[in-house]
Protein backbone atom coordinates (compact mmCIF):
# COMPACT_ATOMS: atom_id res chain seq x y z
CA UNK A 1 0.00 0.00 0.00
CA UNK A 2 0.87 3.77 -0.60
CA UNK A 3 0.48 6.10 1.49
CA UNK A 4 1.45 10.23 0.82
CA UNK A 5 2.22 12.16 4.01
CA UNK A 6 2.09 15.92 3.76
CA UNK A 7 3.62 17.44 6.34
CA UNK A 8 7.47 16.16 7.90
CA UNK A 9 7.88 18.43 10.60
CA UNK A 10 7.51 16.21 14.56
CA UNK A 11 3.91 14.31 13.74
CA UNK A 12 4.34 13.65 9.61
CA UNK A 13 7.93 12.03 10.59
CA UNK A 14 6.35 9.87 13.63
CA UNK A 15 4.08 8.70 11.33
CA UNK A 16 6.49 7.94 8.73
CA UNK A 17 8.51 6.20 11.30
CA UNK A 18 5.52 3.85 12.33
CA UNK A 19 4.25 3.47 8.39
CA UNK A 20 8.02 1.87 7.64
CA UNK A 21 8.40 -0.19 10.39
CA UNK A 22 5.02 -1.91 8.80
CA UNK A 23 6.60 -2.32 5.54
CA UNK A 24 4.48 0.19 3.91
CA UNK A 25 5.78 2.41 0.73
CA UNK A 26 5.65 5.96 1.87
CA UNK A 27 6.31 9.30 0.26
CA UNK A 28 6.77 12.71 2.75
CA UNK A 29 6.17 16.02 0.87
CA UNK A 30 7.03 19.09 2.27
CA UNK A 31 8.07 22.86 1.52
CA UNK A 32 11.22 22.96 3.63
CA UNK A 33 14.23 20.75 2.25
CA UNK A 34 15.86 21.02 6.04
CA UNK A 35 13.01 19.26 7.74
CA UNK A 36 12.85 16.55 4.55
CA UNK A 37 16.62 16.41 5.20
CA UNK A 38 15.82 15.23 8.70
CA UNK A 39 13.23 13.00 7.46
CA UNK A 40 16.11 10.89 4.97
CA UNK A 41 18.33 10.66 7.58
CA UNK A 42 15.79 9.24 9.80
CA UNK A 43 13.57 6.69 8.17
CA UNK A 44 13.81 4.92 4.45
CA UNK A 45 11.35 6.78 2.46
CA UNK A 46 11.29 9.18 -0.74
CA UNK A 47 11.05 12.20 -0.22
CA UNK A 48 9.90 15.73 -2.44
CA UNK A 49 10.31 19.31 -2.08
CA UNK A 50 7.03 20.97 -2.63
CA UNK A 51 3.78 22.05 -1.39
CA UNK A 52 1.77 19.27 -0.78
CA UNK A 53 -1.33 21.24 -1.54
CA UNK A 54 0.00 21.81 -5.50
CA UNK A 55 -1.33 19.42 -7.76
CA UNK A 56 1.79 18.93 -9.67
CA UNK A 57 3.54 18.16 -6.33
CA UNK A 58 0.85 15.63 -5.47
CA UNK A 59 1.38 14.01 -9.30
CA UNK A 60 5.25 13.75 -8.79
CA UNK A 61 4.47 11.76 -5.46
CA UNK A 62 2.32 9.55 -7.08
CA UNK A 63 -0.88 10.41 -5.93
CA UNK A 64 -2.84 8.14 -8.48
CA UNK A 65 -1.85 5.06 -7.42
CA UNK A 66 -1.57 6.30 -3.67
CA UNK A 67 -4.27 4.11 -0.97
CA UNK A 68 -4.31 6.96 1.07
CA UNK A 69 -3.35 10.75 1.56
CA UNK A 70 -2.13 12.24 5.11
CA UNK A 71 -1.76 15.91 6.27
CA UNK A 72 -0.84 17.11 8.57
CA UNK A 73 1.21 20.15 8.28
CA UNK A 74 1.23 23.16 10.87
CA UNK A 75 -1.70 24.61 8.25
CA UNK A 76 -5.47 23.84 8.65
CA UNK A 77 -6.26 25.36 4.65
CA UNK A 78 -2.97 23.44 3.49
CA UNK A 79 -4.12 20.17 4.54
CA UNK A 80 -7.66 20.55 3.51
CA UNK A 81 -6.77 22.09 0.34
CA UNK A 82 -4.67 18.42 -0.26
CA UNK A 83 -7.12 16.46 0.62
CA UNK A 84 -9.48 18.34 -2.07
CA UNK A 85 -6.95 18.02 -4.77
CA UNK A 86 -6.74 14.36 -3.91
CA UNK A 87 -9.83 13.34 -4.27
CA UNK A 88 -10.87 15.42 -7.09
CA UNK A 89 -7.54 15.15 -9.40
CA UNK A 90 -6.47 11.68 -8.07
CA UNK A 91 -9.28 9.48 -6.67
CA UNK A 92 -7.42 9.29 -3.26
CA UNK A 93 -10.03 6.79 -1.53
CA UNK A 94 -8.73 7.55 1.96
CA UNK A 95 -7.87 11.51 3.01
CA UNK A 96 -6.56 12.42 6.77
CA UNK A 97 -6.12 15.82 7.87
CA UNK A 98 -5.12 17.46 10.92
CA UNK A 99 -7.18 20.39 11.63
CA UNK A 100 -6.49 22.47 14.66
CA UNK A 101 -8.75 25.28 14.47
CA UNK A 102 -11.44 25.22 16.72
CA UNK A 103 -13.67 27.27 13.33
CA UNK A 104 -13.58 24.17 11.63
CA UNK A 105 -13.72 21.82 14.41
CA UNK A 106 -17.47 22.68 15.37
CA UNK A 107 -18.20 21.54 12.02
CA UNK A 108 -17.32 18.22 12.29
CA UNK A 109 -20.63 16.81 12.85
CA UNK A 110 -22.13 19.10 10.17
CA UNK A 111 -21.89 18.51 6.36
CA UNK A 112 -18.87 20.97 5.71
CA UNK A 113 -16.61 17.52 5.56
CA UNK A 114 -18.54 15.68 2.85
CA UNK A 115 -17.38 14.89 -0.78
CA UNK A 116 -19.86 17.40 -2.04
CA UNK A 117 -17.66 20.03 0.18
CA UNK A 118 -14.74 19.50 1.48
CA UNK A 119 -13.77 15.82 1.01
CA UNK A 120 -11.61 14.44 3.93
CA UNK A 121 -12.58 11.08 5.53
CA UNK A 122 -11.00 11.23 8.71
CA UNK A 123 -10.12 14.53 11.08
CA UNK A 124 -7.35 14.69 13.63
CA UNK A 125 -7.50 17.08 16.33
CA UNK A 126 -4.41 15.83 18.55
CA UNK A 127 -5.00 18.81 20.78
CA UNK A 128 -8.54 17.44 21.62
CA UNK A 129 -6.77 13.82 21.74
CA UNK A 130 -4.23 14.90 24.30
CA UNK A 131 -6.19 16.93 26.42
CA UNK A 132 -8.75 13.74 26.59
CA UNK A 133 -5.71 11.78 27.63
CA UNK A 134 -4.43 14.35 30.45
CA UNK A 135 -7.53 13.97 31.65
CA UNK A 136 -7.50 10.14 31.56
CA UNK A 137 -4.14 10.48 33.99
CA UNK A 138 -6.25 12.50 36.79
CA UNK A 139 -8.90 10.10 36.65
CA UNK A 140 -6.76 6.99 37.68
CA UNK A 141 -4.11 7.99 40.54
CA UNK A 142 -0.69 5.88 39.98
CA UNK A 143 -1.13 4.90 36.30
CA UNK A 144 1.06 6.49 33.59
CA UNK A 145 -0.91 5.38 31.00
CA UNK A 146 -4.63 4.40 29.96
CA UNK A 147 -6.71 3.83 27.43
CA UNK A 148 -9.87 2.48 26.56
CA UNK A 149 -11.97 -0.45 24.45
CA UNK A 150 -15.15 -1.61 23.82
CA UNK A 151 -17.32 1.38 24.17
CA UNK A 152 -15.34 2.26 27.54
CA UNK A 153 -16.02 -1.45 28.73
CA UNK A 154 -12.48 -2.84 28.73
CA UNK A 155 -9.45 -0.63 29.90
CA UNK A 156 -5.64 -0.85 29.44
CA UNK A 157 -3.43 0.41 32.61
CA UNK A 158 -0.15 0.74 32.87
CA UNK A 159 1.25 1.34 36.19
CA UNK A 160 5.13 1.16 37.53
CA UNK A 161 6.43 -1.35 40.11
CA UNK A 162 7.86 0.27 42.66
CA UNK A 163 10.29 -0.66 45.46
CA UNK A 164 7.40 -1.40 48.24
CA UNK A 165 5.10 -3.10 45.20
CA UNK A 166 3.19 -5.81 47.34
CA UNK A 167 3.61 -7.46 43.82
CA UNK A 168 7.55 -7.82 43.49
CA UNK A 169 8.83 -11.20 42.73
CA UNK A 170 5.25 -12.98 42.36
CA UNK A 171 5.32 -14.77 39.10
CA UNK A 172 1.95 -13.59 36.91
CA UNK A 173 0.42 -16.57 37.43
CA UNK A 174 -0.17 -16.42 40.68
CA UNK A 175 -0.94 -12.86 40.84
CA UNK A 176 -4.17 -13.95 38.54
CA UNK A 177 -5.27 -16.43 40.02
CA UNK A 178 -5.18 -15.91 43.66
CA UNK A 179 -6.71 -12.40 43.12
CA UNK A 180 -10.51 -11.94 43.60
CA UNK A 181 -10.52 -9.45 40.25
CA UNK A 182 -10.60 -10.54 36.48
CA UNK A 183 -7.38 -9.44 34.57
CA UNK A 184 -4.50 -9.85 32.49
CA UNK A 185 -0.61 -8.48 32.53
CA UNK A 186 -0.26 -7.78 28.76
CA UNK A 187 3.23 -6.61 28.74
CA UNK A 188 5.77 -5.28 30.55
CA UNK A 189 8.69 -2.75 29.35
CA UNK A 190 11.77 -3.84 30.90
CA UNK A 191 15.71 -2.56 30.01
CA UNK A 192 14.42 -0.59 27.23
CA UNK A 193 12.28 -3.03 25.49
CA UNK A 194 8.60 -4.69 25.70
CA UNK A 195 8.35 -7.82 26.05
CA UNK A 196 5.29 -10.41 26.43
CA UNK A 197 5.29 -11.90 30.03
CA UNK A 198 4.27 -15.83 30.33
CA UNK A 199 3.05 -16.95 33.55
CA UNK A 200 5.86 -18.23 35.27
CA UNK A 201 7.55 -14.64 34.98
CA UNK A 202 7.48 -12.39 37.71
CA UNK A 203 7.41 -8.86 38.30
CA UNK A 204 10.33 -6.85 39.12
CA UNK A 205 11.49 -3.42 41.25
CA UNK A 206 11.32 -0.85 37.87
CA UNK A 207 8.77 -3.11 35.97
CA UNK A 208 6.44 -0.90 33.85
CA UNK A 209 3.32 -3.47 33.72
CA UNK A 210 0.15 -3.07 30.95
CA UNK A 211 -2.74 -4.96 32.51
CA UNK A 212 -6.03 -5.08 31.14
CA UNK A 213 -9.15 -5.62 33.23
CA UNK A 214 -12.94 -4.20 33.49
CA UNK A 215 -13.32 -0.47 33.69
CA UNK A 216 -15.19 -0.89 36.97
CA UNK A 217 -12.39 -3.16 38.13
CA UNK A 218 -9.23 -0.96 37.76
CA UNK A 219 -9.16 0.62 41.26
CA UNK A 220 -9.39 -2.99 42.85
CA UNK A 221 -6.55 -4.06 40.18
CA UNK A 222 -4.42 -0.93 41.19
CA UNK A 223 -4.55 -1.61 45.14
CA UNK A 224 -3.64 -5.21 44.39
CA UNK A 225 -0.58 -3.47 42.87
CA UNK A 226 -0.05 -0.88 45.55
CA UNK A 227 -1.80 1.95 44.69
CA UNK A 228 -4.54 3.13 46.56
CA UNK A 229 -7.63 5.65 45.71
CA UNK A 230 -6.79 9.42 45.89
CA UNK A 231 -9.48 11.85 46.54
CA UNK A 232 -11.21 13.65 44.06
CA UNK A 233 -9.76 16.23 41.48
CA UNK A 234 -10.90 19.39 42.69
CA UNK A 235 -8.35 21.94 42.11
CA UNK A 236 -5.72 22.01 38.98
CA UNK A 237 -2.99 24.38 37.69
CA UNK A 238 -2.57 23.99 34.17
CA UNK A 239 0.80 25.47 32.95
CA UNK A 240 0.90 26.52 29.80
CA UNK A 241 -2.29 28.54 28.12
CA UNK A 242 -1.74 27.13 24.20
CA UNK A 243 -3.96 25.15 22.37
CA UNK A 244 -3.91 22.24 24.64
CA UNK A 245 -3.87 23.97 27.90
CA UNK A 246 -7.00 25.67 26.39
CA UNK A 247 -8.68 22.54 25.61
CA UNK A 248 -7.81 20.60 29.16
CA UNK A 249 -8.96 23.62 30.75
CA UNK A 250 -11.91 23.52 29.12
CA UNK A 251 -12.48 19.89 30.33
CA UNK A 252 -12.07 20.74 33.65
CA UNK A 253 -14.17 23.82 33.96
CA UNK A 254 -16.99 21.19 32.67
CA UNK A 255 -16.30 19.32 35.68
CA UNK A 256 -16.46 22.26 38.06
CA UNK A 257 -13.22 21.66 38.55
CA UNK A 258 -11.53 25.19 40.32
CA UNK A 259 -8.45 25.77 37.87
CA UNK A 260 -5.91 28.01 37.23
CA UNK A 261 -3.57 28.86 34.41
CA UNK A 262 -0.29 30.07 34.19
CA UNK A 263 1.18 31.47 31.04
CA UNK A 264 4.36 33.03 30.00
CA UNK A 265 3.21 35.31 27.27
CA UNK A 266 1.22 38.28 28.13
CA UNK A 267 -0.75 38.43 24.69
CA UNK A 268 -1.50 34.75 25.14
CA UNK A 269 -2.39 35.06 29.44
CA UNK A 270 -4.75 38.45 28.43
CA UNK A 271 -6.53 36.41 25.14
CA UNK A 272 -7.25 33.40 27.71
CA UNK A 273 -8.45 35.06 30.22
CA UNK A 274 -11.27 36.76 28.42
CA UNK A 275 -12.35 33.54 26.73
CA UNK A 276 -12.47 31.72 29.94
CA UNK A 277 -14.07 33.39 32.60
CA UNK A 278 -14.15 30.87 34.77
CA UNK A 279 -10.41 30.40 35.19
CA UNK A 280 -7.85 32.09 36.87
CA UNK A 281 -4.85 32.85 34.91
CA UNK A 282 -2.12 33.90 36.04
CA UNK A 283 0.99 35.42 33.89
CA UNK A 284 4.47 34.57 35.31
CA UNK A 285 6.98 31.81 33.92
CA UNK A 286 6.54 28.09 34.31
CA UNK A 287 10.00 27.90 36.41
CA UNK A 288 9.28 30.45 38.76
CA UNK A 289 9.94 28.62 42.18
CA UNK A 290 8.97 31.81 44.28
CA UNK A 291 5.61 31.95 41.90
CA UNK A 292 4.63 28.56 42.63
CA UNK A 293 5.53 29.37 46.69
CA UNK A 294 3.38 32.50 45.84
CA UNK A 295 0.28 30.25 44.51
CA UNK A 296 1.07 27.64 46.84
CA UNK A 297 0.85 24.94 44.30
CA UNK A 298 1.91 22.49 46.29
CA UNK A 299 -1.33 22.45 47.60
CA UNK A 300 -3.21 22.00 44.21
CA UNK A 301 -4.34 18.57 43.70
CA UNK A 302 -2.64 18.16 40.14
CA UNK A 303 -0.24 20.26 38.16
CA UNK A 304 -0.47 19.91 34.59
CA UNK A 305 2.45 21.13 32.57
CA UNK A 306 1.57 21.57 28.89
CA UNK A 307 3.77 24.03 27.38
CA UNK A 308 5.10 23.45 23.79
CA UNK A 309 8.62 23.72 25.65
CA UNK A 310 9.58 20.07 26.59
CA UNK A 311 12.81 21.74 28.88
CA UNK A 312 9.79 23.75 30.92
CA UNK A 313 7.68 21.00 31.22
CA UNK A 314 10.41 19.08 33.17
CA UNK A 315 11.69 21.94 35.12
CA UNK A 316 8.33 22.87 36.12
CA UNK A 317 7.75 19.12 36.94
CA UNK A 318 10.52 18.69 38.72
CA UNK A 319 9.88 22.46 40.71
CA UNK A 320 5.92 20.53 41.23
CA UNK A 321 7.21 17.15 43.08
CA UNK A 322 9.41 18.79 45.38
CA UNK A 323 6.82 20.79 47.02
CA UNK A 324 4.74 17.98 47.02
CA UNK A 325 1.85 18.22 44.44
CA UNK A 326 -0.32 14.68 44.55
CA UNK A 327 -0.61 14.14 40.98
CA UNK A 328 1.61 16.10 38.32
CA UNK A 329 1.55 15.10 34.23
CA UNK A 330 3.90 16.77 31.68
CA UNK A 331 3.73 17.09 28.27
CA UNK A 332 6.41 15.98 26.17
CA UNK A 333 6.87 16.40 22.87
CA UNK A 334 10.22 14.88 21.86
CA UNK A 335 11.64 10.98 22.05
CA UNK A 336 14.91 12.69 23.07
CA UNK A 337 13.70 13.74 26.57
CA UNK A 338 12.41 10.34 27.33
CA UNK A 339 15.90 8.73 28.95
CA UNK A 340 15.06 11.38 31.25
CA UNK A 341 11.78 10.36 32.19
CA UNK A 342 12.78 7.51 35.30
CA UNK A 343 15.81 9.73 36.46
CA UNK A 344 13.88 13.14 37.24
CA UNK A 345 10.63 10.77 38.64
CA UNK A 346 8.31 12.03 35.57
CA UNK A 347 5.40 9.39 36.84
CA UNK A 348 2.63 10.48 34.15
CA UNK A 349 4.25 11.59 31.02
CA UNK A 350 1.44 12.46 28.01
CA UNK A 351 3.23 12.30 24.44
CA UNK A 352 1.20 14.14 21.77
CA UNK A 353 3.00 12.39 18.95
CA UNK A 354 2.26 9.01 20.16
CA UNK A 355 -1.35 10.10 20.68
CA UNK A 356 -1.21 11.62 16.78
CA UNK A 357 0.26 8.42 15.81
CA UNK A 358 -2.34 6.01 17.22
CA UNK A 359 -5.12 7.89 16.00
CA UNK A 360 -4.10 8.16 12.48
CA UNK A 361 -2.99 4.15 12.39
CA UNK A 362 -6.41 3.49 13.52
CA UNK A 363 -7.84 5.02 10.18
CA UNK A 364 -4.86 3.13 7.87
CA UNK A 365 -6.01 -0.21 8.71
CA UNK A 366 -8.69 -1.74 7.32
CA UNK A 367 -12.17 -1.40 8.58
CA UNK A 368 -12.39 -3.75 11.14
CA UNK A 369 -10.03 -1.94 13.42
CA UNK A 370 -11.99 0.07 15.72
CA UNK A 371 -9.20 1.77 18.00
CA UNK A 372 -5.61 1.45 18.41
CA UNK A 373 -3.08 2.59 21.08
CA UNK A 374 0.29 2.55 20.90
CA UNK A 375 2.87 1.78 23.45
CA UNK A 376 6.87 3.19 24.19
CA UNK A 377 7.12 4.97 20.83
CA UNK A 378 5.54 2.53 18.58
CA UNK A 379 7.46 -0.38 20.32
CA UNK A 380 4.02 -2.61 20.34
CA UNK A 381 0.54 -1.72 19.81
CA UNK A 382 -3.19 -2.49 21.16
CA UNK A 383 -5.46 -3.20 18.64
CA UNK A 384 -9.07 -3.87 19.19
CA UNK A 385 -10.38 -5.13 15.86
CA UNK A 386 -13.99 -6.66 15.03
CA UNK A 387 -14.41 -10.08 13.60
CA UNK A 388 -15.98 -10.40 10.74
CA UNK A 389 -17.67 -14.01 9.03
CA UNK A 390 -14.14 -14.17 6.56
CA UNK A 391 -12.20 -13.79 9.31
CA UNK A 392 -10.17 -17.43 9.85
CA UNK A 393 -10.68 -16.45 13.91
CA UNK A 394 -14.52 -17.29 13.63
CA UNK A 395 -15.61 -20.33 15.49
CA UNK A 396 -11.83 -21.30 16.83
CA UNK A 397 -10.83 -22.37 20.43
CA UNK A 398 -7.71 -19.52 21.23
CA UNK A 399 -5.59 -23.15 21.70
CA UNK A 400 -5.97 -23.74 17.83
CA UNK A 401 -4.76 -20.41 16.96
CA UNK A 402 -1.56 -20.44 15.95
CA UNK A 403 -0.69 -16.51 16.70
CA UNK A 404 2.71 -14.91 15.70
CA UNK A 405 5.46 -14.50 18.09
CA UNK A 406 5.03 -11.50 20.00
CA UNK A 407 1.20 -11.49 19.39
CA UNK A 408 -1.02 -12.00 22.10
CA UNK A 409 -4.62 -11.62 22.82
CA UNK A 410 -5.24 -9.44 26.17
CA UNK A 411 -9.50 -9.68 25.33
CA UNK A 412 -12.39 -10.28 24.05
CA UNK A 413 -15.20 -8.64 24.40
CA UNK A 414 -19.01 -10.16 23.49
CA UNK A 415 -22.06 -8.00 23.04
CA UNK A 416 -23.78 -10.41 25.23
CA UNK A 417 -21.32 -11.53 28.00
CA UNK A 418 -19.02 -8.26 28.31
CA UNK A 419 -15.33 -8.99 28.40
CA UNK A 420 -14.22 -12.47 28.09
CA UNK A 421 -10.46 -13.02 29.58
CA UNK A 422 -8.78 -15.13 27.08
CA UNK A 423 -8.81 -19.31 28.05
CA UNK A 424 -7.56 -22.14 25.73
CA UNK A 425 -11.17 -23.24 24.79
CA UNK A 426 -12.59 -19.87 24.40
CA UNK A 427 -14.69 -19.82 21.33
CA UNK A 428 -14.13 -16.47 18.72
CA UNK A 429 -17.20 -16.01 17.31
CA UNK A 430 -18.39 -13.70 14.66
CA UNK A 431 -19.02 -9.93 15.94
CA UNK A 432 -16.78 -10.36 19.03
CA UNK A 433 -14.36 -7.55 19.51
CA UNK A 434 -10.80 -8.75 19.63
CA UNK A 435 -8.07 -7.33 21.67
CA UNK A 436 -4.61 -7.95 20.84
CA UNK A 437 -0.83 -6.89 22.07
CA UNK A 438 1.43 -7.00 19.16
CA UNK A 439 5.33 -6.13 18.35
CA UNK A 440 5.18 -3.62 15.80
CA UNK A 441 7.30 -5.96 13.61
CA UNK A 442 3.94 -8.70 13.79
CA UNK A 443 1.09 -6.46 12.92
CA UNK A 444 1.21 -7.03 9.00
CA UNK A 445 0.57 -10.67 10.18
CA UNK A 446 -2.26 -9.78 12.62
CA UNK A 447 -4.05 -7.85 9.75
CA UNK A 448 -4.19 -11.72 7.69
CA UNK A 449 -6.08 -13.02 10.59
CA UNK A 450 -9.25 -11.00 9.47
Amino acid sequence: MKSIIIGAGDVGLNIARHLVLENRDVVVIDSSAERLAVVNETVDVQTIHGRGSHPDVLERAGAGNADMLIAVTQSDEVNMVACQMAYSLFNVPKKIARVRHSSYLKLVKGHLFTPDNMPVDVIISPEAEVAESIIRNLDIPGAFDSNYFAEGEIALIGVNIQKKSPVLNIALKQLTNTADIEFVAVAIYRDGRVIIPRGSDHIEEGDEVFFVCRSADIADVMHLFGYESQKKVRRVCVIGGGHIGFEVCKRLVKRGVITRVIESDKERANRMAEMMEDVTVIHGSAVDRDLYEEENLGQMDAILAVTNDDAANILSTVLANQMGAQTVVTRINHSNYMPLIDGLNLKKVVSPLEITASRILQHVRRGFIHSLHTIHEGQAQVIEAQVTRSSKLVGSHLMDIDLPEGVTIAAIYNSKKGMVLPREMTIIREGDRVIFFSSVEKIGEVDELF
